[in-house]
């Protein structure tokens, strides 16, 4: 298969602006509305995408002084197996374009997401 590299560097102008729970929850959807990510204010994610994936999963800020989060989740229902399984990684949300980006692994693929309410 194909090969992307993606690197994620911190943007303080962005990166230090706090974020809370309540502001990041919204639904968000990818430019060309293939996935579509919902964010709970409780930290509860689901998504889908249009192969029939599924995502249930959790957000959590660690540090309320940035906008960086953990996320985590478990995909299911996956046309491409290696695509099921609990994967783990970081984004980042940037209040003023109402948009998120995460990254994210099960060990043997990485996904990454870039969406906008």
């Amino acid at each position: 298969g194909a090969t992307e590299t993606y690197s994620f560097v911190r943007d303080n102008d962005i990166s230090n602006n706090g974020a809370t729970l309540s502001q990041i929850s919204a639904i968000y959807s990818s430019e060309d509305n293939s996935v579509v990510v919902t964010i709970a204010a409780n930290g509860d994610v689901i998504a889908s995408d249009e192969d029939g994936c599924t995502f249930d999963g959790k957000l959590e800020i660690p540090d309320s002084s940035t906008n960086v989060f953990e996320i985590s989740y478990i995909a299911s229902n996956c046309k491409e197996s290696e695509r099921n399984g609990e994967f783990f990684g970081l984004g980042g949300f940037d209040l003023d374009q109402g948009a998120i980006i995460f990254g994210a692994t099960n060990g043997e693929i990485a996904t990454v997401f870039q969406g906008r309410r």
